[in-house]
């Protein structure tokens, strides 16, 4: 929230072009409609994420294993912001970028 503003982790992630997700054509939109609706699978994944986000929300600072990230990305980097990524070995198809 330092470095792309906003007063909430809602704010931030609803931004425009901040996650494909969020638009129509994308494949996750219509299950992010009604999450945790289709099966058991799909309710147990829904509660796995609210519980991951409100540990990752409740955490305190300095237990943060990865502090000051400004974003993250999979792929090969294409855009200038993601030259300078790094990668954990607990979290694999990700690449992390630190703030400057």
């Amino acid at each position: 929230m330092k470095k792309k503003g906003g007063n909430s982790y809602q704010a931030i992630v609803l931004r425009k072009s901040q996650f494909s997700c969020w638009k129509e054509k994308d494949p996750n939109h219509k299950k992010l409609r009604a999450p945790g609706k289709d099966d058991i699978s799909d309710k147990n994944s829904w509660q796995k994420c609210k519980s991951i986000i409100e540990e990752v929300r409740n955490a305190p600072k300095d237990k943060n294993p990865i502090p000051e990230v400004y974003n993250y990305f999979s792929g090969e980097p294409k855009l200038k912001w993601q030259k300078k990524y790094f990668d954990l070995p607990n979290i694999p198809h990700f690449h992390f970028v630190k703030l400057k």
